[in-house]
């Protein structure tokens, strides 16, 4: 999807409108904005299984997706 790399981009914009767009400063904005669209895809993968299946499968899936 399109969307996904625009959501990467928003910092960027930030940043050249404030003239802070170093290398160091874009690269490190795009990982966090990843790193906040992998919190909520965990929280929610998590919500779903415990929905599902109870506390303890979401627990055992969420250790199991990382472990590999």
């Amino acid at each position: 999807s399109h969307l996904y790399p625009i959501w990467l981009s928003l910092p960027c914009f930030v940043l050249k409108w404030t003239g802070f767009d170093t290398n160091f400063m874009t690269v490190n904005a795009m990982y966090a904005m990843h790193c906040v669209t992998w919190v909520f895809g965990d929280y929610y993968m998590y919500k779903l299984c415990k929905e599902l299946s109870g506390k303890r499968f979401a627990i055992i899936s969420l250790i199991v997706v990382y472990s590999c």
